[in-house]
């Protein structure tokens, strides 16, 4: 029974493993329907317009203008397959973009979490800032014995979009607070 469901848990996972898409850069001028997606991400999206140097990319129900100089040419290991556009009722539909501004906050408080935690919540925090252009922000994670500032600054120090990381100063917190500084 044990080899049985163990046999099975490999063929699932080589099932998985088929069907993720994997993109590879290609070479040459991004345009409209195009796939394309931010440098050093995953996940890919179409270029549904370009407008000067912005280009406004469709990443499944998210639509956001990004700059040209931050995307890659993609194409998919499945071909033509790899996209697909979901629609209700001929309408688009997406997350709206002006409420989502609204709600974010360029500071992240991580007191009393755990670093696997901590590092999925950095990690969308850091993806928010970039997507709304924000040149600095601050991780709130106190000061304790030190282990989760070192764990959230170690990840972060390979992202390329951050330019200086560093503490707040001594009257808004010091070493209890990480400001982030990106690259503009």
């Amino acid at each position: 029974m044990r080899q049985k469901l163990t046999d099975i848990q490999v063929s699932l996972t080589e099932e998985v493993e088929e069907k993720k898409l994997v993109w590879t850069t290609v070479a040459g001028e991004i345009k409209v329907g195009d796939k394309v997606r931010m440098a050093g991400q995953e996940s890919a999206g179409e270029v549904v317009s370009i407008r000067g140097k912005k280009a406004e990319v469709l990443m499944g129900e998210l639509k956001s203008h990004i700059a040209l100089n931050r995307l890659e040419k993609v194409k998919s290991s499945q071909g033509k397959k790899g996209l697909k556009r979901e629609s209700v009722g001929g309408v688009f539909k997406g997350i709206d973009m002006n409420q989502r501004r609204a709600d974010f906050s360029p500071n992240l408080d991580l007191r009393g979490k755990r670093a696997d935690e901590a590092i999925q919540l950095v990690d969308d925090f850091i993806d928010s800032s970039v997507l709304f252009s924000m040149h600095e922000v601050r991780i709130v994670h106190g000061k304790g014995d030190g282990i989760l500032r070192e764990v959230i600054r170690r990840y972060l120090s390979g992202n390329k979009f951050i330019e200086r990381m560093a503490d707040e100063h001594v009257e808004r917190g010091g070493s209890g607070v990480t400001v982030i500084s990106f690259r503009q």
